[in-house]
């Protein structure tokens, strides 16, 4: 009867040892995953993750995980430090397409974040495009309209026909959050620039009745390119 109780508790034991060390090596493998999954405090970094996580999630077409990783990253830094991270983050998308393409399709109602941080990062590009010219898209999309409204003021057609059929051969050449990046930008200017906002935008039309190839082109270009930003998206900033 010893013998019995002696073996039972060397299998109970033996039992219990594997038990605790398959539990330690789980818990071990969780604590190690979810710090491989945890956000980079430094915001350059972080952005550099984040284009890494998105690229995957856009190979498995997984928008609902893409966008509750927006969400994350979005709440992990402070604004000093949001400003750098997303300037880093437009930075890498220019090289993305893929990914652009992927976030940009869905509507931002349902998927709201990617149209938060779209918004935030061009006004920072707009923010230093007034401050620096020819430093970005979004400063190349000011210049634009102020070159387009200054032809028009002193009625120079065929200049404004030339520099608009010269940005569509660069603007289909470029990335897609460039594209982006420049229509939002001339769009403010056009709804923000008091006469020659007015100006540029009317120019516009008037080139349009021009019934040209590349006019019809870059206006088309220009539908596909600009972002109507859903009032929802305030709700999230």
């Amino acid at each position: 009867m010893n013998k019995q109780v002696i073996k039972r508790a060397k299998r109970e034991s033996i039992f219990l040892y594997y038990f605790c060390v398959k539990a330690f090596i789980i818990v071990l493998f969780t604590t190690i995953l979810n710090g491989c999954n945890s956000i980079n405090h430094n915001p350059v970094e972080g952005a550099k993750d984040l284009t890494v996580l998105l690229l995957k999630h856009q190979q498995s077409e997984n928008l609902n995980k893409a966008h509750e990783l927006l969400a994350e990253y979005w709440a992990a830094y402070n604004n000093e430090e949001k400003k750098e991270f997303l300037q880093v983050l437009n930075d890498n998308l220019m090289e993305h397409d893929d990914i652009v393409d992927f976030l940009v399709q869905p509507s931002f109602i349902k998927y709201p974040m990617f149209g938060v941080y779209l918004k935030t990062m061009f006004d920072l590009e707009v923010d230093l495009g007034k401050k620096t010219p020819g430093v970005n898209a979004a400063s190349k999309g000011l210049l634009f309209g102020s070159i387009l409204s200054e032809y028009d003021k002193n009625n120079e057609i065929d200049k404004a026909y030339n520099v608009v059929s010269t940005m569509y051969g660069k603007l289909k050449d470029s990335s897609e959050l460039e594209r982006l990046e420049f229509f939002y930008a001339f769009r403010r200017f056009t709804k923000e620039g008091g006469e020659s906002g007015d100006r540029a935008y009317k120019l516009l039309l008037k080139l349009n009745t021009l019934n040209k190839g590349s006019i019809t082109d870059f206006l088309m270009l220009a539908l596909e390119s600009t972002i109507d930003f859903e009032e929802p998206l305030n709700d999230n900033e």
